[in-house]
């Protein structure tokens, strides 16, 4: 079973066995979500590491490094941008994503390849046609835990040492 922890968004979500559970208080944490799961068929854990917000990614990156070698199972790093990538059928589009204060951040894929992460603000967006993301005049598709356990079944995942996991951070202030 992989277990597939998103905590980059507003709402936090983990995934296994195509079950999805989803809260937003803060203070339920990982853990209390996962005490009627039985971890002992864990075969790996998938972690979104952003971009996002500051504390839920680092709190969610934790959680899965410490939960990885724990269980000595492999940890898997997947940006927001792979996942919404991995549900679009074009070759060449964009993905915006809400970084709130009316910004976004976007990344350009070209013939499937993926360009530099950028800060901009939502109104400069303005050739809509392939936008996709979660900001309002895209073509929404929004990233969960478990929209990452599908995307692991279409692509061969690998494995990031445990040291090596960096959240991407775009503001260099909150």
């Amino acid at each position: 079973m992989i277990l597939a922890i998103d905590t980059s968004q507003m709402t936090y979500s983990i995934a296994f066995n195509d079950q999805l559970i989803e809260w937003q208080d803060i203070q339920i944490s990982l853990y209390d979500q996962l005490c009627d799961v039985n971890l002992n068929d864990l075969s790996g854990i998938m972690v979104n590491i952003g971009p996002g917000r500051f504390s839920g990614l680092r709190s969610g990156i934790a959680f899965a490094q410490g939960l990885a070698q724990a269980k000595q199972v492999p940890l898997y790093a997947v940006s927001s941008f792979e996942v919404v990538a991995s549900k679009i059928q074009d070759t060449s589009f964009t993905i915006a994503l809400d970084a709130r204060k009316d910004e976004a951040y976007i990344q350009a894929f070209s013939q499937g390849k993926p360009g530099d992460i950028q800060l901009v603000s939502q109104s400069s967006l303005t050739d809509t046609s392939l936008l996709y993301g979660n900001i309002s005049h895209s073509q929404i598709i929004t990233t969960n835990a478990k929209s990452m356990l599908h995307m692991a079944q279409s692509i061969a995942l690998k494995a990031t040492a445990l040291n090596a996991i960096e959240p991407i951070y775009i503001r260099s202030s909150v």
